[in-house]
């Protein structure tokens, strides 16, 4: 059984805070679960990778982990460990996970940024001030400008 189907452990304020890969759940405390995860979890059953050595390190760890930091589990950590099993190695897992992820990611904030109201999409005139190096001179440009 994969952790959280209980409520999650608040006796921990030093835990709550922390951040683990492969654990926590976006929407605070109102979700404790990655419903994601458990549809991994039932497709691992399915072609016999939760018998696998790194899946179930995996989730055995998991317990632990959440009885100490009251953070459950998430899609990352059914993805990661079914990678290891499979002989991936820390960047192809990382590729993979970005690829899956990135979607929602851009997804979620084009929709933040379009639901802004205005005085928040763009900086007023001369509100704004650039501190830095100067632009560089581009050749091509001064070649093409009559």
């Amino acid at each position: 059984m994969l952790p959280g189907s209980h409520e999650p452990i608040t006796n921990s304020s030093e835990g709550l805070n922390s951040y683990v890969w492969g654990f926590g759940v976006a929407g605070g405390q109102h979700r404790v679960r990655d419903e994601r995860l458990d549809l991994i979890d039932a497709a691992a059953r399915r072609h016999g990778h939760a018998i696998r050595p790194y899946y179930q390190a995996a989730f055995e760890a998991a317990e632990a982990i959440a009885e100490a930091t009251g953070k459950f589990p998430n899609m990352g950590l059914g993805v990661a460990a079914i990678g290891l099993d499979l002989g991936m190695d820390r960047g192809q897992i990382e590729a993979m996970v970005y690829q899956m992820l990135e979607p929602q990611i851009l997804g979620n904030a084009f929709d933040a940024a379009r639901s802004m109201p205005p005085s928040l999409r763009e900086a007023r005139a001369g509100s704004v001030q650039f501190v830095g190096s100067p632009a560089r001179r581009s050749l091509r440009r001064e070649e093409s400008d009559p």
